[in-house]
């Protein structure tokens, strides 16, 4: 039977979580993905962590351990592709303080604010 060591499992799970973090932090795809792609990389995913279960159940540790990790990996690069992006402008250069809708207008806000409260009895 195969059984890891403290150290092998420490390893595995600190190589799980930089896919992860990497997955959240790497720059995205300069071109969006299909949409039936990705859903297709989750459904591969979420069927890796249905055979981990169905093998933990059945106590095949080692089978388990491998589709968790295969669920985690695939699931994360379906993260970083869904985060693809058609615009043309980087990341980088969008201003966060611009936003595409409608602007909302705070002077007018205030003024029928404070027309409310002094119409208003306390």
């Amino acid at each position: 039977m195969l059984t890891l060591s403290l150290v092998g499992k420490l390893l595995i799970t600190l190589a799980l979580v930089g896919v992860i973090v990497t997955s959240a932090r790497l720059r995205p795809p300069r071109h969006l993905v299909e949409r039936s792609l990705v859903l297709r990389l989750l459904s591969v995913g979420l069927a890796t962590y249905l055979v981990g279960v169905s093998a933990s159940m059945t106590s095949r540790h080692t089978l388990a351990a491998i589709s968790y990790a295969t669920g985690v990996v695939v699931c994360s690069l379906t993260v970083w592709l869904s985060r693809g992006s058609d615009s043309g402008v980087p990341e980088t250069e969008a201003d966060p303080l611009e936003p595409d809708g409608p602007q909302f207008d705070w002077d007018v806000f205030e003024r029928e604010l404070s027309d409310y409260a002094r119409s208003t009895p306390v």
